[in-house]
């Protein structure tokens, strides 16, 4: 998603991953996911600079032998094409109402 080779990622801080203004609210919910674990909505940064919408999933986990931290990054890119297709249609069928019947 981030389109850098995996020798730069190594050693990076996730959080330089995402813009600057997202950075303290990732480190927010990273602190919350210690409980229970915890989700938001970013902006991942390519290498290019675009951003890739993402929903991060951060789990603290630990045993007895190791402790690790697992942050999951769903693309939500087409999810918010669909939703902004729905509201479009929502809008249409809307301003459509007062106009009779639609043919089919």
């Amino acid at each position: 998603m981030t389109q850098r080779e995996p020798q730069k990622l190594i050693g990076a801080r996730f959080q330089d991953l995402l813009p600057v203004e997202q950075q303290e609210a990732f480190q927010s919910i990273f602190d919350q996911s210690e409980q229970h674990g915890s989700r938001g909505e970013f902006c991942l940064q390519t290498a290019s600079g675009d951003c890739v919408p993402v929903q991060l999933s951060i789990y603290h986990i630990a045993t007895d032998e190791f402790s690790g931290i697992s942050i999951i990054a769903t693309d939500m890119t087409e999810r918010m094409h669909s939703e902004e297709k729905i509201r479009l249609l929502a809008a249409e069928l809307s301003s459509n109402r007062g106009l009779g019947p639609v043919a089919a």
